[in-house]
């Protein structure tokens, strides 16, 4: 449930208190992968492109 609310894995660990291993072995078991995260991940992504010190770098 954290990750659909977008939360990333060091947020994720920092509530739930696990490790990142142990975190990531959680994830890889009981995370359903969804064209919503796909999306969300994409404008993600997207938004950052479109930012100031993005354009600089290019």
């Amino acid at each position: 449930m954290l990750f659909q609310t977008c939360c990333i894995v060091a947020e994720f660990i920092l509530i739930t208190g696990h490790s990142l291993r142990r975190a990531q072995d959680i994830l890889d078991k009981y995370l359903a992968r969804t064209s919503q995260m796909a999306d969300n991940a994409i404008a993600k992504f997207e938004n950052v492109l479109e930012t100031d010190s993005a354009k600089q770098k290019r």
